[in-house]
């Protein structure tokens, strides 16, 4: 039986600010925790909308994420199961931020066969009926999420768990369970 796929509602109306996660995101590799930032063009200055973002795509950003992400996760459990599709993501040349994002909640529903699609709304609205969850704040450095609980990782034998790192690190580590490990993290508000 299959389930009804549930809405999520993405606020593209939302405004950049800088040292959010909204263009970077955080990696563990053998060399400790890096950071990765996708450089975006001149007009990224605070509230700008997220939707008006645009990607700097003369800068080799495209090359240095996927080499640091074969070196961080190339011997993680699920990095040959997703790696191909990631990879081939990375690789499509768009140039607006908004649109890397979309396809990026699309690979990952699509890989992990989540009963869940995605809207995007370009216009803020006040009254736009009830809110079951929030998640603007998860874009920030200080989100509620920066304490996960741990999961197997391959690099426990050289240091402690990082919580507050990519989706995909949890990806390659967790693979087909990563949905199991966010509800019971409560990460998945139910409704």
């Amino acid at each position: 039986m299959c389930a009804e796929k549930q809405e999520i509602l993405l606020d593209i109306s939302h405004h950049y600010y800088k040292r959010s996660y909204i263009n970077r995101c955080r990696i563990h590799g053998p060399n400790g925790v890096q950071t990765l930032t996708i450089p975006l063009l001149k007009g990224k200055h605070q509230m700008t909308p997220i939707r008006e973002l645009r990607i700097a795509r003369h800068e080799p950003w495209r090359d240095h994420h996927l080499k640091s992400l074969k070196t961080a996760y190339g011997s993680a459990p699920y990095f040959d199961h997703y790696w191909d599709e990631l990879e081939q993501m990375y690789r499509e040349p768009l140039d607006l931020l908004i649109d890397l994002m979309q396809r990026q909640y699309e690979l990952l529903i699509e890989l992990l066969e989540l009963p869940i699609y995605v809207s995007w709304k370009a216009e803020y609205q006040q009254d736009a009926g009830p809110v079951t969850y929030d998640a603007r704040g998860l874009s920030s450095p200080r989100s509620p999420y920066a304490s996960l609980p741990a999961y197997p990782h391959i690099w426990d034998d050289r240091r402690v768990f990082v919580a507050d790192l990519s989706l995909l690190d949890a990806l390659f580590h967790l693979g087909p369970a990563l949905p199991d490990y966010l509800i019971s993290a409560s990460v998945f508000m139910s409704t």
